[in-house]
């Protein structure tokens, strides 16, 4: 489950947890406005998620944040989406029931189901999210990084 955790501007560990996670203070959208909020997976900044190499996994992902986008990606790995929002991508097409995709855009409140498969054996992988333009009234949605 994907939630957001406020930044406080002056708390030390708002400072450690953007330090964790990559944040970049470089801009990628109209807003000029810093960003307030970063993503936490269930609860954790950075959590180490336990993958073999090789191994396949079902993820649920759900992204619980009111109003932030996250475009989802594991680095070097392609993600085999098998429904969106609940709804098996078989429902509407039998003949086509998952999609390989290298990210995913989760909006507020959207869930994505996908089959995510480790990294070769001894290589490392991070789940991020790239940055996501919402417009000049929007939201900073800036890439970070969770790294393993």
């Amino acid at each position: 489950m994907l939630r957001d955790q406020v930044i406080g501007k002056d708390d030390p560990d708002s400072s450690e947890s953007m330090r964790r996670v990559d944040l970049s203070g470089k801009s990628c959208s109209a807003s000029t406005d810093p960003p307030g909020r970063l993503f936490t997976v269930n609860g954790v900044v950075r959590p180490q998620i336990a993958i073999a190499a090789d191994e396949r996994q079902f993820w649920r992902i759900v992204n619980a944040s009111p109003d932030l986008y996250a475009d989802l990606q594991v680095d070097g790995e392609q993600l085999e989406v098998v429904a969106l929002d609940g709804m098996p991508l078989a429902f509407h097409d039998p003949a086509h029931p998952l999609n390989y995709l290298s990210h995913i855009l989760v909006p507020p409140a959207g869930r994505v189901e996908a089959i995510i498969t480790g990294p070769r054996h001894e290589a490392r992988a991070s789940l991020r999210t790239l940055c996501f333009d919402t417009g000049r009234d929007g939201d900073p949605n800036p890439a970070w990084c969770s790294r393993t």
